[in-house]
């Protein structure tokens, strides 16, 4: 769960049974070994398939069906509207300043928490999964640099553009940040607004320092990852451009487009796999498991720094603590990237599976926050009546969804298995359509197969283990110990 909603008072606390894991006071319905056994048949049920399936190189991809073509020109919003199809993202950063500073302190009652907790980094995601690149309609940020590049000539080519190519670092290390703030922080509406009209700084020395075009392309970190996650969706055109050309596929099969592009850069690899890597350590830092290996597996260890009884260092030992959390969480992608590249037939191959695994990014971002999605977005509802919790009633919604929805924890736990096979599923099925590009034909493909499927069952595996882990905060287990 995003702990900066927990901190903000957002997260289901009261509830823990609705978090990504469970906790201790819900069983699951039937042991987990048989639901990672399940998981598990179903992926290699699906290599399977695939090479039973797929027995040809696709040469001009006609194994994976291209999709339905218009004749002529399908225009998505009038011209005469594009200049201004970023306005309502920008209406929304304006609100979710606007109330950080005047509305109520209270997280539940300040529309600018879920506002940007969930509908932004949620929400809109999601929806770029389904109709494709939304940047231009949905992100304020870009929307912010399309007009720092209409104010200020100087950037649409940048001061420094030499320095293009470290954009993409930058958004690696902004998304850290971003991360880091959203587990470990603790964001109140105050807070976010000043965070918010900090990153709103970023995006516009940005598009002066490396041009707009390379900085919302490579460096605006948000506009990334609902590019990447919009390669998913079935949609061929981009929203918000006057027209598709004539006789292109406007709708083709969902992930298909995964198949098309390459690495370009080394930021792009570390950046996919800490978006992998960020969800998963999100998952399993508050589990049981891993504050156990700090806090008790390890107190011999720190008994060797820490006098007994180690409670009485509890401060030192908690901020400790947090430096073992951030180097993990930063360590983790390069971990994840050692292993891909150790399963990836010849090693070298391992960029061309790199796009592969967005599949398996967006059901586990949707797996771990589903609840959250669900209860806490149905709050946006009642919250834009009152925006800054002052006890209005704007348009009359103010009591809906009072109590919010409350899904059941085994219903989300059902939705999450689903979405974690059919995401492996779907990957091991693309990564065989690019074996077979790369080797020619069905045999040196399955063989070149072999270590990359190991990889996705072992994916699959873990990202099961993490959903049904219960929760355990530091202190809980360190009293335990002692006591």
């Amino acid at each position: 769960m995003i702990r900066a909603v927990v901190g903000g008072a957002l997260s289901l606390a009261a509830c823990p049974a609705l978090a990504h894991g469970f906790g201790q006071a819900i069983s699951l319905p039937l042991p987990f070994e048989l639901y990672a056994s399940g998981a598990v048949g179903a992926v290699l049920l699906t290599f399977a398939l695939a090479v039973l399936a797929l027995r040809r190189p696709p040469a001009s991809r006609a194994s994976v069906p291209q999709g339905l073509r218009f004749e002529g020109s399908v225009r998505l919003l009038p011209k005469r509207l594009s200049p201004w199809r970023g306005l309502p993202a920008l209406a929304m950063l304006l609100v979710c300043i606007v109330g950080g500073f005047v509305g109520v302190r209270n997280p539940f009652n300040n529309l600018n928490m879920t506002l940007f907790w969930v509908v932004f980094i949620l929400w809109i995601p999601y929806v770029a999964a389904v109709l494709g690149n939304i940047n231009a309609v949905a992100n304020p940020f870009y929307a912010l640099g399309r007009l720092v590049e209409r104010s200020l000539p100087m950037a649409r080519m940048g001061i420094f553009p030499g320095v293009r190519p470290a954009a993409g670092w930058v958004a690696v290390g902004l998304y850290m940040a971003f991360v880091c703030v959203e587990l470990f922080g603790f964001v109140l509406p105050h807070t976010l607004a000043i965070l918010l009209l900090a990153y709103s700084g970023i995006t516009v020395l940005g598009c002066l320092l490396f041009g707009s075009a390379t900085w919302l392309r490579e460096g605006e970190c948000f506009g990334r990852l609902i590019r990447l996650l919009a390669l998913c969706a079935p949609h061929r055109g981009r929203w918000a451009l006057a027209h598709v050309a004539p006789n292109q596929p406007l709708l083709g099969m969902p992930f298909a487009r995964l198949l098309g592009p390459r690495l370009r850069h080394p930021s792009e690899m570390v950046f996919l796999l800490f978006l992998l890597t960020a969800t998963s350590f999100d998952g399993l830092h508050e589990t049981r498991t891993w504050v156990s290996l700090f806090w008790v597996d390890l107190a011999d260890f720190w008994e060797n720094f820490f006098s007994p009884p180690l409670i009485q260092h509890y401060v030192a030992l908690d901020r400790l603590y947090l430096v073992w959390q951030l180097s993990a969480m930063v360590l983790a992608p390069f971990v994840y990237g050692l292993l891909f590249w150790l399963c990836s037939a010849r090693g070298r191959e391992s960029s061309h599976y790199a796009f592969t695994l967005v599949p398996i990014i967006l059901v586990y971002h949707l797996g771990h926050y589903l609840s959250l999605a669900i209860t806490q977005g149905s709050q946006v509802i009642p919250l834009l009546s009152d925006p800054f919790g002052w006890g209005q009633n704007l348009f009359g919604t103010a009591l809906w969804f009072r109590p919010p929805l409350s899904p059941d924890p085994r219903v989300i736990w059902d939705w999450q298995v689903f979405l974690i096979v059919l995401g492996h599923g779907v990957s091991v099925w693309l990564a065989h359509i690019r074996a077979l590009e790369l080797r020619g034909a069905p045999w040196p493909a399955f063989k070149s197969q072999l270590g990359m499927l190991a990889f996705m069952v072992g994916l699959t595996w873990f990202g099961l283990w993490i959903l049904a882990q219960p929760f355990s905060p530091p202190g809980a287990v360190l009293l335990q110990q002692t006591y």
